[in-house]
């Protein structure tokens, strides 16, 4: 039984792989997924040790020819000071076009949980990111954005781009 409906809206279910008509001809569409991805749907994985057993698992760009933009971010990111081992914490912000792979998210999560196990710099680490996600998927741009916590009243913020055509100049 149908909960109530007390907007106002009638709702009809729409099926979650919508058929179209093309030239008559009935079409189905279904998300393929070329690669193998292990983390999602997987509610037993454990969360990597280090970055170096961490992978960044990628599927198919459903939308190849379209340049556009998609952005992930946490606030939730850390990782720990290598001179003084306490914890370091920061927002990332991760902007890329997506070449033929997208970032699968559950395995993003996985690998930047992975630098609460790690001794780096702040800007080692936004640095590492982008290294590493340019590997996995081969952005035709990617823009990371590390925004660190204060720490005796000096804030640190790292921003990193692929391919590096801007030549580092800040940005106002």
């Amino acid at each position: 039984m149908d909960p109530p409906n007390y907007s106002g809206v009638s709702c009809e279910q729409v099926p979650i792989f919508p058929r179209w008509r093309l030239g008559g001809k009935s079409l189905k569409f279904r998300p393929t997924m070329d690669s193998e991805l292990n983390l999602l749907g997987n509610s037993t994985a454990e969360l990597p040790q280090s970055r170096q057993n961490a992978v960044i698992e990628t599927f198919p760009n459903p939308s190849l020819g379209r340049n556009y933009w998609i952005r992930l971010s946490t606030r939730e990111f850390t990782s720990n000071c290598p001179e003084t081992g306490q914890p370091d914490f920061g927002k990332l912000t991760i902007r890329y076009i997506p070449d033929e792979k997208c970032v699968e998210t559950k395995s993003l999560k996985f690998y930047l949980n992975a630098y609460r196990h790690e001794s780096c710099f702040n800007e080692t680490a936004v640095n590492w990111i982008t290294d590493d996600l340019v590997k996995a998927c081969a952005p035709k741009e990617l823009i990371v954005q590390g925004s660190f916590a204060s720490r005796g009243g000096i804030a640190v913020q790292v921003e990193t781009h692929y391919p590096d055509d801007r030549q580092n100049k800040p940005q106002p």
